[in-house]
């Protein structure tokens, strides 16, 4: 059995922990300082639902099974679309107010300290997500999510 991957490895749990922390601050300060709309996710949570979409119908065009399907879309509810509909619902007064070249920037700057990170962990973006469709396309259950929903639901 291969080694499970990390979480801190998938760049789309970075950005889950991100919205995270930004549905928390809305939520928890009644009156957040401007400067919390620069660290809005919603563009990237939409960037990243709309790339993990193209993702399912290519597995779903290469023939994986029904269950590599329906828990690999349970994952893409869970940590892309739920998180979009939260910061719709409670992102007042920020919601979902998209800049693109500052909500890109700030992208820029998290995607270079998940490099950065994977690098001082001695791999790199290209071996691990090649190592996550290998393991998403044969149904291994290495991401924690899908072991999760693997143990818990059976599939």
């Amino acid at each position: 059995m291969k080694d499970a991957i990390p979480a801190s490895y998938i760049f789309s749990y970075w950005i889950f922990l991100w919205a995270v922390a930004y549905i928390l601050v809305i939520w928890f300060v009644r009156d957040p300082p401007k400067w919390v709309q620069w660290f809005n996710p919603t563009f990237v949570l939409l960037i990243a639902f709309i790339w993990t979409t193209e993702s399912l119908m290519r597995l779903y065009f290469i023939g994986v099974s029904w269950s590599v399907i329906l828990k690999y879309t349970a994952t893409i509810l869970s940590i892309k679309f739920v998180p979009l509909y939260l910061i719709y619902r409670w992102g007042i007064p920020f919601g979902w107010n998209i800049h693109t070249f500052r909500d890109l920037g700030v992208l820029v700057g998290i995607f270079a300290v998940y490099m950065v990170y994977l690098r001082v962990n001695g791999t790199d973006y290209e071996t691990v997500y090649a190592d996550l469709t290998d393991s998403i396309e044969h149904d291994e259950n290495r991401t924690p999510l899908e072991s999760a929903l693997n143990r818990v639901f059976g599939i």
